[in-house]
């Protein structure tokens, strides 16, 4: 059975007679050769246009592919309890190998030059990013014995929603926590990781690439490499800082970055290993399909700003800490955040990976009016303090 799609690009429309998915990866690959697609966002579109030409070739029980993706969970007080928001991702779990090859071939990488460990980093990676995702199943979540209906999964298959829970339901600080989650009726998890934030104290937002995960966001083939063939390299005393943080000044963890949701396992996985201490995750939503996609690489200033100033919503009466790095727009954001909530932002650490001085140009613009708000560049860990402080009218730290 032939089956015709159409693939459009810069107005030219091309018609593939596809028989089976091997050839279309070819032909794709041919495509892009001869009329020099060269962004990302293309390139991540076609693996995804062949996404429903191999589900097309496959004859298996879509249940038993099913697979959830459960993010950790917020919680923070309200008058009747804790407001827990919980959210998720549905994927289809089928492993496509012609597509796997040709992600490779459009992310340059040769399976040729790749050695096993990178070829199994790079299957892991980009597994969430492949799969297909499922919408339009009714999901359903059991705390305590009572159910709670979140609706029916997104066209990425996503879904959200939020609960309350009984104030005595939860500790403070990252848990386990024993609930049902039903798609379709269907148990596919019986467990869900909730952050339990106190009302008041100190709460540490942290960007991972080039903060605590050393990436090279600056040099994009070393990021691909970084993010889809190496193992996760954490930098230098950043686990022992934020370690010593959370036992000597109590601080709660929110680690808020633009890469996709897809990439949560993995970055999990490297949290859990290099001993960060654990707390709650806000990633980016990313579709193969959504114009977003294009922009996967690049830095996600409104994802970070509107994430954070939830966060500064929902726990007015606790002091932040924001960390982040030099290489992207860390500063810039940071500083117009703490401009706008100056009782949230407590103090800005910046990570120096450009060589700035806070005297420079970007600086000086980023921090502007920022007297109150001890903004710190830093290049090891060493240079930031053991403990921190919520007292504000602090001095503004010298050049670094």
């Amino acid at each position: 059975m032939i089956r015709k799609k159409f693939l459009k690009n810069s107005g030219a429309t091309i018609r593939l007679a596809i028989t089976e998915t091997r050839s279309l990866a070819h032909c794709i690959e041919i495509f892009i050769v001869r009329s020099g697609i060269r962004r990302l966002g293309v390139l991540l579109a076609l693996i995804f246009f062949l996404l429903p030409v191999a589900a097309f070739a496959a004859d298996k029980s879509l249940a038993n592919r099913e697979q959830l993706l459960w993010f950790p969970a917020l919680a923070t007080p309200q008058q009747e309890g804790w407001n827990v928001s919980i959210s998720g991702l549905i994927t289809e779990d089928e492993k496509h190998p012609a597509i796997s090859w040709l992600a490779r071939r459009l992310l340059g990488f040769s399976h040729e030059e790749l050695g096993p460990l990178e070829r199994a980093i790079f299957s892991a990676r980009t597994q969430r990013f492949l799969a297909d995702d499922e919408r339009g199943k009714r999901i359903e979540v059991e705390f305590l014995g009572k159910r709670h209906k979140l609706g029916r999964t997104g066209r990425n298959g996503n879904f959200s929603g939020k609960i309350v829970l009984p104030q005595n339901a939860l500790r403070l600080g990252a848990q386990p926590f024993p609930a049902l989650v039903l798609v379709n009726k269907r148990v596919i998890s019986n467990e869900v990781q909730i952050c339990a934030v106190p009302r008041e104290g100190i709460s540490v937002v942290s960007d991972i690439d080039d903060t605590i995960k050393i990436s090279d966001v600056r040099n994009r083939d070393e990021l691909m490499r970084n993010t889809f063939l190496r193992p996760f390299r954490g930098v230098d005393g950043m686990a022992e800082l934020y370690q010593g943080w959370s036992t000597h000044s109590a601080a709660q963890f929110h680690y808020v970055s633009g890469s996709p949701w897809q990439l949560f396992p993995a970055l999990n996985e490297f949290i859990i290993t290099n001993k960060f201490p654990a707390g709650s995750w806000h990633l980016r939503s990313v579709r193969l399909l959504d114009t977003s996609v294009a922009e996967l690489l690049r830095t996600p200033d409104a994802h970070k700003r509107a994430v954070i100033e939830e966060l500064f919503t929902r726990l007015p009466e606790r002091k932040f800490v924001l960390v982040g790095d030099s290489g992207e727009r860390d500063p810039e954001i940071y500083g117009d955040l703490a401009r706008r909530h100056p009782k949230s932002v407590s103090q800005i650490f910046i990570r120096n990976v450009t060589d700035e001085v806070l005297t420079n140009l970007r600086m000086v613009t980023a921090f502007q009016g920022l007297t109150e708000q001890g903004c710190v560049l830093f290049k090891t860990a060493e240079e930031l303090p053991r403990g921190l402080s919520v007292k504000k009218n602090q001095e503004r730290p010298g050049k670094k």
